[in-house]
């Protein structure tokens, strides 16, 4: 008699399974849980239910409860490949890097060709900064699919952090030669000429990017700073309003607009940038000394006066232009500027760095070359380095 109640109970569990997948397929995250959660409370000695909660979990930026569902499944079946990449991506998010490799390489054990697993767990070396252990990977990769480009991409981001430019450039040429509509290739390989002082070159990559890829704020950014460096300031100024355009609260955007305003003489839209950048980052000093000097020619002393009562108690003054054209502001100027190479000169022979990145661990007193910018789209105070400005993983706080 118990026979037909069996048979029932194993049909429903089913139908609820597939509409729980089917709600994830549609993105429906909370709804596919909660019909997981039917299943696991039927039949907790499934391992499906718990793997596909943990992907909605992750998706949902639960990563402690992903990874938590993660264990649980792979408690039920340890052979589940994706059980070890969905776990290692939530540990990842968590910043448990060495946890995350674990994961990989047991994925690995299993799949050996699995070109995504070899790609994360390159991605979780190159977080813990073990670039050799990085480029290994990199050449197991290469051997399993020998024309993924993505693997010279990373390939030649660790050869930059080794500081070997032309390694790097032969490995971005290479991922151009295999897929030269890669707008991630080009963007690369320009931001290579722009540390080289190649402006021209890092230009014409940057076109190419765009061209490819005409909605991302980065790059139009970027291209705004090598026409900068060959005076084509219209054409600075026509990428930094295209880039706004696309992310109108990009930080970086806003702050390198305001100086090239305040530069050409367009001091009231400057102090707007300014303004915006401030209200992002109120504690911003280079933002408020740039401000006050431009409302200080703009006829707003009141302005300009606390300007300078902010900056004399950090006794930090950092100018990235020369943005004051009257005589009377162009002497307080000179002195700001004496002031200012006196303190960076008494900083560095004490050792401490005033700038570091979250990423690379670089300062400008290691790495003068670099410039160091905080991200708006971190949660937190995070600085970072001109090469990983616009390429970190953004921080956000659980």
């Amino acid at each position: 008699m118990l026979f037909p109640t069996l048979v029932c109970a194993q049909i429903n569990t089913d139908r609820v399974m597939t509409i729980a997948r089917n709600a994830l397929y549609f993105e429906d995250y909370v709804l596919s849980i909660q019909y997981f959660n039917q299943v696991i409370n039927a039949k907790p000695y499934l391992y499906e239910p718990y793997f596909f909660r943990a992907l909605a979990k992750l998706n949902l930026e639960d990563f402690q409860g992903a990874e938590a569902d993660c264990d649980a499944a792979i408690q039920r079946n340890p052979f589940v490949v994706g059980a070890y990449q969905i776990r290692g991506l939530a540990r990842i998010r968590q910043s448990k890097f060495d946890g995350a490799i674990e994961d990989y390489q047991k994925a690995l054990h299993y799949d050996p060709e699995n070109i995504t697993l070899w790609h994360n767990l390159t991605l979780s070396h190159i977080q813990k900064k073990d670039y050799d252990s990085a480029k290994e990977d990199l050449e197991s990769l290469l051997k399993v699919s020998p024309r993924y480009t993505r693997a010279y991409l990373m390939r030649g981001e660790v050869s930059l952090q080794q500081k070997d430019t032309i390694a790097a450039l032969n490995d971005f040429n290479k991922a151009l030669e295999l897929d030269k509509y890669d707008p991630d290739a080009w963007a690369a390989r320009a931001i290579v000429k722009l540390q080289q002082s190649k402006y021209g070159e890092a230009e014409s990559d940057f076109d190419r990017a765009i061209h490819l890829s005409a909605k991302n704020a980065g790059n139009y950014i970027n291209r705004a700073l090598a026409r900068f460096h060959q005076n084509n300031l219209r054409g600075a100024m026509s990428d930094y309003d295209l880039a706004l355009d696309i992310d109108p609260n990009n930080f970086i955007g806003h702050y390198n607009r305001g100086l090239l305003r305040a530069r050409v003489g367009d001091d009231n839209r400057a102090i707007e940038d300014f303004d915006f950048v401030i209200k992002m980052e109120p504690d911003n000093m280079m933002a408020i000394f740039n401000r006050g000097l431009l409302r200080a020619q703009t006829g707003d002393y009141r302005g300009y006066m606390r300007m300078l009562l902010i900056v004399a108690a950090l006794l930090d003054f950092v100018i990235f232009y020369a943005i004051a054209r009257e005589p009377h502001l162009g002497m307080r100027m000179k002195q700001a500027k004496k002031r200012r190479v006196i303190y960076k000169n008494t900083a560095q022979q004490a050792g401490q760095p005033r700038h570091k990145c979250a990423i690379c661990g670089r300062t400008e007193i290691d790495s003068p070359q670099l410039e160091f910018r905080y991200c708006s789209k971190c949660e937190g105070s995070y600085e970072y380095c001109s090469d990983h400005l616009f390429t970190h993983e953004h921080v956000k706080r659980s």
